[in-house]
């Protein structure tokens, strides 16, 4: 087997299994933490102007769609639309979501993204990759999954995707090496300015820690940064508590899960999208109001239409 594919392969397997003991607490630490039914009429513009689409009914492909944030208002609104994400968990609570019934337009399906593609041809007038979907696919099957990618869309069709600034968050790099328990008990390593990393990989880990007082729980999302030669880092984005308050005392138990993620640079991806048939490939926001390019990037390619 190519070892792009072996590679690949091994990512969703532990993406799949990292998103479904993940699912219970995904709309507590991802935002939206609710459906984004205010963001959907900008996005629904953005799409009709970008693709040149006159139809009132546009079909949507969601890659990483999770609980249907984005997917299940889009399909409410009157589109057509499919969602796509690797864990069942995810989509059972989508579906709970719905009190049990998808809307007729909305198809949700549990696959990896290559495997889901081979069935598509012409098909979308917009593929959407909103969050941390994209971080999860090794860097060298990209070019795999754009070829596929620019192959489902129609002709004008448009690709969103959505990454964090890496750049910007490697301005803030901590050089130390320190343990789990260490990084779960304190505030976190200092910071250690002026490195340059050389990056490896990053994983995103949740630790789920049995607390001393009144048998409370806490769900602490960190990720785990590798970098080739200056160290490791740890860094905490949000710790949640069965009662969701705040609770001082020592974690005194440990149970970790975690997954691979990817280091995806703005500009690498914008050459692998041109180099795989797309024009108009640039950095540029859906709607500036609901969609931010302070710490996140978006990029806009479209299938030409000759």
């Amino acid at each position: 087997m190519d070892d792009r594919f072996e590679e690949y392969e091994k990512a969703v397997s532990g993406t799949k299994e990292f998103y479904d003991r993940f699912a219970p607490y995904y709309d507590e630490f991802v935002p939206p933490k609710e459906m984004r039914t205010d963001r959907i009429d900008s996005l629904v513009a953005c799409i009709k102007e970008k693709a040149r689409c006159s139809n009132d009914k546009l079909h949507i492909l969601e890659l990483g769609c999770g609980t249907g944030s984005y997917a299940i208002p889009l399909a409410q609104s009157g589109h057509s639309v499919i969602g796509i994400d690797i864990s069942s968990e995810m989509r059972y609570l989508a579906v709970k979501k719905l009190g049990g019934q998808l809307p007729a337009d909305f198809k949700y399906l549990t696959s990896d993204w290559l495997s889901a593609f081979e069935t598509w041809e012409n098909e979308f007038d917009c593929i959407l990759c909103i969050g941390n979907s994209l971080i999860h696919n090794p860097p060298s099957i990209l070019p795999n999954l754009f070829t596929a990618a620019f192959r489902a869309l129609r002709a004008g069709g448009i690709l969103i995707l959505n990454g964090r600034r890496i750049e910007r968050e490697l301005d803030m790099v901590e050089g130390m090496d320190i343990t789990q328990n260490d990084i779960c008990r304190s505030s976190g390593p200092a910071r250690a300015f002026g490195i340059e990393p050389r990056i490896a990989l990053r994983f995103m880990f949740m630790t789920k820690i049995g607390l001393i007082q009144e048998n409370k729980t806490v769900i602490a999302f960190y990720t785990y940064d590798n970098y080739e030669e200056d160290g490791r880092r740890f860094v905490c984005h949000r710790m949640l508590f069965d009662n969701l308050q705040t609770v001082e005392t020592k974690p005194v138990e440990y149970d970790t899960w975690a997954t691979k993620t990817y280091f995806i640079f703005k500009n690498q991806l914008i050459k692998v999208l041109k180099e795989c048939g797309f024009s108009g490939v640039r950095e540029e926001s859906p709607d500036r109001e609901h969609f931010k390019l302070e710490k996140n990037w978006y990029v806009v390619a479209q299938r030409p239409i000759n």
